[in-house]
């Protein structure tokens, strides 16, 4: 991963002096998109720049929306394909940070939520100095107010309220007997206002909710598993590899290739776009891999028959010959890995991809 990411160092330079520069990192499953990102914020924090990491995944639709959609488009059996996001609050978002406005928020999908099903919270991730207000109804609680070191922010644009359930069970029983709550974010705890009871609930316990972003940043990172990816025509389909080799397949691919432009304007704010390419099929042994450690932590994971099956409604949604092999001569650096993530090869692209 350092080589990797030194390769493309030579993309921060020169820096643009009145907006952000917006990054894309595209690769398929596990080929090490999330963790590339991390590195560079860490990197560019040590250096004094500002950074920040987004994931497509953080602009899934609520559940709500998700379970909507799934009863009007059965091929969207998963969450992670082109229609399953919100591409106008992502569109938004990335705006507003490559415009450099000075505080915002950014979503923060909580793949957990509904025993994996996932949802995005109408919450806020904690940072010491938070104050949070908010009601109780009906077994949920609903964000009401957010202030940070004594000012008033905004609150987040949309999110489904949170569940008593999801908290512990000694947080639950004063829950379920209040109207209002109050919460304020230490350096270490989440001091509860209950009533007439406080309680002091672990930071690491405490709900995934919107990021708040104080200052401007000048390094944008977003990563995601079709990040850049363009329609293809549909007659591309005719001849698809395995596994679109079914008419049903290939009916499936052409719909999810149509969505997919409703994306088109979200790769327009990219300035340069990173392919970490791999054989697809080496995406199911390094998602294993990754699913067996969660289970053996005792956190949520697949068996190797709902694996099987997750893998291959991807490769049918947007086939990775058909979708990321085209970027080999369009993004601007190319990481070809093996089957072990070592680097095989480093090619930048001049703008003509010569």
């Amino acid at each position: 991963m350092d080589q990797i990411f030194h390769f493309c160092c030579s993309l921060l330079q020169p820096l643009p002096q009145n907006r952000a520069l917006v990054l894309g990192i595209v690769g398929v499953q596990g080929s090490g998109k999330t963790t590339l990102a991390r590195h560079w914020v860490t990197y560019l924090a040590q250096q004094q720049i500002p950074a920040v990491g987004l994931s497509l995944d953080d602009f899934y639709y609520p559940d709500p929306v998700l379970q909507n959609l799934r009863a009007t488009q059965p091929h969207l059996i998963h969450r992670g394909p082109p229609g399953t996001h919100d591409v106008a609050l992502a569109l938004k978002t990335l705006q507003a940070l490559k415009n450099q406005g000075i505080g915002g928020w950014i979503p923060n999908y909580d793949k957990s939520a509904h025993q994996g099903r996932g949802d995005r919270w109408h919450w806020v991730a904690a940072q010491p100095g938070m104050h949070l207000k908010g009601v109780v109804r009906q077994g949920y609680l609903y964000l009401m107010q957010v202030d940070l070191e004594g000012q008033p922010l905004p609150l987040p644009d949309s999110g489904s309220p949170i569940p008593i359930a999801y908290f512990a069970k000694e947080l639950r029983c004063y829950l379920d007997q209040i109207e209002h709550f109050s919460l304020w974010i230490t350096a270490e705890t989440a001091l509860w206002q209950l009533g007439a009871h406080r309680l002091s609930y672990p930071l690491q316990q405490m709900p995934l909710g919107w990021r708040w972003i104080p200052t401007p940043v000048r390094v944008v990172l977003l990563e995601g598993w079709f990040v850049g990816c363009r329609p293809i025509a549909d007659q591309g389909f005719d001849q698809a590899p395995w596994p679109v080799d079914t008419a049903q397949a290939r009916t499936q691919a052409r719909v999810i290739n149509r969505d997919l432009a409703l994306y088109v304007p979200l790769w327009a704010e990219l300035d340069h776009l990173i392919l970490l390419w791999a054989d697809f099929r080496w995406s199911h042994p390094w998602r294993a891999k990754a699913e067996e450690t969660a289970l053996a932590q005792g956190k949520m994971g697949m068996n190797a028959a709902q694996l099987e099956e997750f893998m291959l409604y991807f490769w049918r949604s947007l086939h990775p010959e058909l979708f990321l092999r085209p970027l080999r001569t369009s993004a601007d650096v190319v990481i070809t890995l093996d089957a072990e993530h070592r680097i095989v090869d480093c090619a930048k692209l001049t703008k003509d991809g010569m």
